[in-house]
């Protein structure tokens, strides 16, 4: 059911005409997990070795990542959590 809603919405956005290439609707019980994994693709992006080297690629030069007092508590420790 999960993965028919976001073939759905994946499909409805293209329809519209957005026009983002290689997107990709998710859906997460918690929402620092759906922030966790938009960091990561994020610093993915940034950094091409991340995938097969993990957090040892950003030993030379580490990302800086701000997060507002307003963010989810825990925020913070989730993102150290996930890229390590």
């Amino acid at each position: 059911m999960l993965y028919s809603i976001c073939f759905e919405l994946n499909f409805n956005i293209n329809q519209l005409g957005f026009r983002i290439k290689d997107s990709v609707a998710m859906y997460t019980e918690e929402p620092i997990d759906g922030l966790v994994k938009v960091a990561r693709l994020a610093i993915a992006s940034k950094y091409p070795d991340y995938l097969e080297k993990g957090f040892d690629s950003l030993y030379s030069k580490p990302p800086v990542i701000y997060i507002s007092e307003a963010s989810e508590q825990g925020l913070g420790q989730a993102l150290c959590m996930a890229v390590s």
